[in-house]
């Protein structure tokens, strides 16, 4: 759905989008890693700050909503 408004680059846009999210999610790995210590808090508090920051982030690339005049 994202692509269809431009079906000639495609390919192109997705594989930048793939490449971001595996970039993204190394990033992730590499600050959380050092702060997993086994337990399970740990990665309750690593994925609770993953959630976070993709909640904080989620309206960046969307559109703004526009009020029409009545």
């Amino acid at each position: 759905m994202a692509l269809d408004p431009h079906p000639a680059i495609a390919g192109l846009a997705s594989s930048i989008g793939g490449t971001g999210q595996m970039l993204t999610g190394g990033l992730m790995i590499a600050l959380a890693g050092p702060f997993i210590g086994g337990d399970v808090l740990s990665m309750i508090a690593a994925f609770a700050s993953c959630a976070g920051v993709a909640w904080l982030a989620a309206p960046l690339p969307l559109p703004r909503l526009r009020l029409r005049k009545a």
